[in-house]
C-alpha cells in the first residue's frame, strides 16, 4: 500500500523562478550622481504602481562607476501584482532578446515600460472604461468649476467626492469640454481621471466621449500619462486663486479645503509605508524624468560612454549635438534615434520619441487589457 501512495503522489510544483532584469544607467550630466539617479528610479518604479522595500533589496549592484552602473533590478521585490510583474518581466526579455548593444539601458527600459501608454494602464491597474471606474469609486457628488486653467484655454469641470477620508476618496474625474460653465453651454468631449494607488502614487487615465480608455489627451496641452505626471505626481494639484470657478459650483476656497483634505490622505498613506520611495522629498520627480530625458537627449559624452568610445570618435561620426532642453538647462545633445542609428552595434530597440507627447503616427507597444484596480 505504501508503494502504491508513494507512485501516486502528486510531486510539488517548483516555485517560480525569481524575476530580473539586467539594467545599466549611464550619466545624463556632470552633476548627475548614481545616489540621484537611484532616487529616479525608485520614483519611477513607484509611478508604475511599485513599492521598493526599505532594506533596498530590489536592486543589486554588479558593477559600478562614477558614469555608469550596472546593476539587476528584482522584479519580484517590489510588491507588485502578478500582471504588473509579469509585464515588467516580458519587457525585460524583449530588451534581452533584441540584437545590438544599449537595450539593457535603463531609459530604455522606462520608455519601453512606464511610459508606453498600453502597458502604463497594464501595470498600474487603470479602468479599461470611464463607466468601471466610476463603478470602483465613491460618488462624485461635487463640482468645481475651472474656467481660469493654468493647463488648457478651454474650461473644464473637476468632480469629486463629498469628503475626503480614506485613500478611495482621493479621486477626481475632469471634463474637458467646449463651450462655457458660466453660461451653461458646457458640452463633454473627454474625460481625465487621477486616482490613488496603494503604494501612495497617483494613477492617470485618460477616456474618449464614449468611456473609453484612450492613449494620450485629445489636447496638445494634456498629452500621454507620463504629461499628467509631469504636473500632478507631486501633490494633489490645487490650480489657480485667478479661478473664479462659477454659479451652483464649489468656490475656490471650498475646492482648496477639499483639496487640503485629499493631500492630507496622500501624505498619510505614503509617510505609512516601508520604501526607499522617497515621497519626503516629491522634487525627486525631477531626478526620474532626467533618466528618460537624459536617455532621449543624451550628450557627447554619454554616447562615448554607451558605446565604449571617445568623444572625439563620437564627434567624428555624429558631428556637434544639435538638440537643447531647455527644462534641464542642455545644449548640444543628440536625439536617440540618430544615436541608435549610427551605434557601433545597430539593433537596438526603438522606443517613443518622448515620455510626454505622442507623435502623429507614432507605433504603441502592445499590453494587455488593464484589470481594473
Amino acid at each position: 500500500m505504501l508503494t502504491l501512495l508513494l507512485a501516486c503522489a502528486v510531486p510539488e510544483a517548483d516555485p517560480p523562478a525569481p524575476r530580473a532584469v539586467a539594467l545599466t544607467w549611464y550619466r545624463s550630466e556632470e552633476a548627475e550622481s548614481w545616489e540621484l539617479a537611484l532616487a529616479g528610479l525608485d520614483w519611477a518604479l513607484s509611478q508604475a504602481g511599485a513599492t521598493p522595500p526599505l532594506d533596498g533589496s530590489a536592486l543589486e549592484v554588479r558593477e559600478q562607476r562614477a558614469d555608469r552602473v550596472a546593476f539587476t533590478l528584482h522584479l519580484d521585490r517590489l510588491d507588485l501584482p502578478g500582471e504588473a510583474e509579469a509585464l515588467l518581466a516580458e519587457v525585460g526579455a524583449e530588451l534581452d532578446a533584441a540584437e545590438g548593444s544599449g537595450n539593457d539601458d535603463l531609459g530604455r527600459f522606462l520608455l519601453r515600460s512606464l511610459h508606453e501608454p498600453w502597458r502604463y494602464y497594464a501595470l498600474t491597474g487603470a479602468c479599461p472604461t470611464l463607466e468601471e471606474w466610476r463603478a470602483g469609486r465613491p460618488p462624485l457628488p461635487l463640482e468645481y468649476a475651472v474656467t481660469t486653467s493654468l493647463l488648457v484655454p478651454e474650461e473644464r469641470l473637476i468632480r469629486l467626492p463629498a469628503a475626503q477620508e480614506g485613500r478611495d476618496d482621493v479621486a477626481f474625474e475632469a471634463v474637458e469640454g467646449a463651450g462655457s460653465l458660466l453660461d451653461g453651454s458646457f458640452a463633454p468631449t473627454s474625460y481625465e481621471t487621477v486616482d490613488l494607488m496603494p503604494n501612495g502614487q497617483f494613477r492617470y487615465a485618460v477616456y474618449s466621449l464614449a468611456g473609453e480608455l484612450l492613449p494620450t489627451g485629445e489636447s496638445e496641452e494634456t498629452g500621454m500619462p507620463g504629461k499628467c505626471a509631469w504636473c500632478h505626481e507631486a501633490s494633489v494639484h490645487a490650480g489657480t486663486a485667478n479661478n473664479a470657478s462659477a454659479p451652483g459650483y464649489l468656490t475656490y476656497t471650498e475646492w482648496m479645503q477639499h483639496r487640503e483634505a485629499a493631500q492630507a490622505e496622500v501624505e498619510r498613506l505614503r509617510a505609512s509605508l516601508d520604501t526607499t520611495v522617497p515621497y519626503a522629498t516629491p522634487a525627486v520627480h525631477g531626478d526620474a524624468e532626467r533618466l528618460v530625458e537624459g536617455f532621449l537627449t543624451p550628450d557627447t559624452a554619454r554616447v562615448a560612454n554607451e558605446w565604449e568610445s571617445s568623444e572625439e570618435a563620437v564627434l567624428g561620426v555624429l558631428g556637434p549635438g544639435t538638440v537643447d532642453v531647455d527644462e534641464f538647462g542642455w545644449t548640444g545633445r543628440y536625439t536617440r534615434e540618430e544615436v541608435d542609428a549610427a551605434a557601433p552595434d545597430p539593433g537596438a530597440l526603438p522606443t517613443l520619441q518622448s515620455a510626454r507627447d505622442l507623435p502623429d503616427g507614432a507605433g504603441l507597444a502592445p499590453a494587455p487589457t488593464p484589470m481594473c484596480r
